[in-house]
């Protein structure tokens, strides 16, 4: 067997065994949630990248004022990595922290300004119109 076999089958029997403990792991804690507070996918992001050697109360602490600051994706894309720093400090490696989820939000700008236009597009369609750009801002 080729080395492209092995790792496929590698792949694919961890695959099952993470499915496999994910199974039982809900089944054993159904009522599970997640501790740290956020509104949508880039809120919860930038939540779990703060909660790297930190405590979930401080992350939920940080973001109550973060979040409020930095309310879109631009609004990181633009923001003054000094400042940010500060806004995070207290949850610590602040520095690489900001450099982290800055970097982020601006490489998923631009990444979303070439797929824009098939947002747009949803724009046409009824029920849609601000869902996909209220997700993806």
């Amino acid at each position: 067997m080729n080395q492209s076999a092995l790792r496929k089958e590698n792949l694919t029997a961890k695959s099952s065994l993470a499915k496999a403990i994910a199974k039982r792991l809900r089944k054993k804690y159904p009522d599970a949630k997640i501790a740290l507070k956020f509104s949508g996918n880039w809120e919860l992001l930038v939540a779990v990248i703060l909660s790297a050697q930190c405590t979930d109360k401080k992350v939920n602490e940080v973001t109550a004022s973060l979040f409020k600051k930095y309310k879109t994706l631009d609004d990181y894309a633009r923001a003054s990595e000094k400042e940010f720093e500060q806004d995070i400090k207290p949850t610590g490696f602040y520095h690489a922290k900001a450099k982290n989820i800055l970097t982020t939000a601006k490489i998923i700008k631009e990444k979303l300004l070439k797929v824009s236009p098939w947002i747009r597009m949803f724009e046409d369609f009824p029920g849609a119109s601000a869902s996909p750009k209220k997700t993806i801002r």
